[in-house]
């Protein structure tokens, strides 16, 4: 709806304003990130270079161990390289992330504190407890997202069709259609759910809202003998919030289910296209492990 539309455009400009308040610490972030995962996706083909030594036969063996050495120099520096890369985005990512939810936590406060009491008198303790929470949690999941999930994503499906585009175009090609049609179907699915996700946060907020009331009203509850009616009251909600958690469980399980099959399909299909190369001497057995490794 557009309400919905609204609101999450909101939040997103909201997230955005406290990501950027580190904005340098988040630019080397990012450049630490996609290094590491370029250099991840290097290491592979030295890793053809060995095997391709290994599967030439009557060669000079003395020749060869000195390639196979220097191959090996590489290797080390670029996982010390790796390594720097990854121990900095792991530290960095500690600090950035919770000063940024602390920013956030007492902005959101400051920003509830200003509201009527009328505000208040008319909304469970606990509902508002919850969402100043997901809001905090909300900003995690979204970093969580864009920097551990699309960035690195992103980096390594460019870097992998670039390789691959030098030693054969026709599985370069292969992976990036494949690419392009599962985050297309990826998408939808993530449109499909995102609602039954929705309701499901509601009504996890729904239980946290009226446990929250009822401890605060305990006396209240034991002076007018409502322990049943109570007890009757969590019953229907946790119903509800069973079943709008089980249709989104569901629903997650069903979008792996599609993605697993589809990663499958590409798995048996890069194998075939890769014999069928290797078969008209277009590849060499290097090659075959480096495509392995990528998918």
């Amino acid at each position: 709806s557009r309400s919905m539309k609204s609101n999450t455009k909101k939040t997103l400009k909201f997230f955005l304003k406290h990501l950027l308040h580190y904005r340098l610490l988040f630019a080397l972030m990012c450049f630490a990130q996609i290094a590491g995962q370029v250099t991840d996706m290097i290491v592979p083909l030295y890793y053809k270079d060995i095997f391709d030594i290994f599967a030439i036969s009557g060669g000079d063996k003395t020749a060869l161990t000195g390639q196979l050495m220097g191959t090996i120099r590489m290797i080390v520096l670029l996982f010390a390289l790796d390594f720097v890369f990854w121990r900095f985005t792991d530290f960095a990512n500690g600090y950035f992330l919770t000063k940024t939810s602390k920013n956030i936590s007492e902005e959101a406060f400051e920003y509830l504190s200003h509201h009527s009491y009328r505000f208040f008198s008319n909304r469970f303790t606990g509902s508002l407890v919850r969402k100043i929470y997901r809001l905090g949690g909300g900003f995690e999941m979204f970093y969580s997202k864009f920097f551990w999930d699309f960035l690195p994503l992103t980096t390594r499906v460019i870097t992998m069709v670039v390789i691959l585009w030098q030693f054969s175009p026709l599985i370069s090609g292969i992976i990036l259609a494949w690419t392009l049609v599962f985050i297309v179907l990826s998408v939808f699915l993530a449109r499909w759910q995102y609602p039954l996700d929705l309701a499901a946060y509601k009504a996890d907020s729904d239980v946290s809202a009226f446990l929250s009331d009822v401890i605060t009203n305990h006396l209240n509850m034991k002076l007018f003998t409502a322990h049943r009616y109570e007890l009757s009251r969590l019953q229907t909600i946790n119903s509800s919030w069973l079943e709008k958690n089980l249709r989104s469980w569901n629903m997650s399980a069903t979008i792996n289910l599609f993605q697993s099959i589809f990663m499958f399909i590409l798995e048996v299909g890069i194998l075939l296209v890769l014999i069928m190369l290797w078969k008209e001497d277009a590849i060499s057995p290097g090659f075959f492990i480096v495509v392995q490794i990528y998918i």
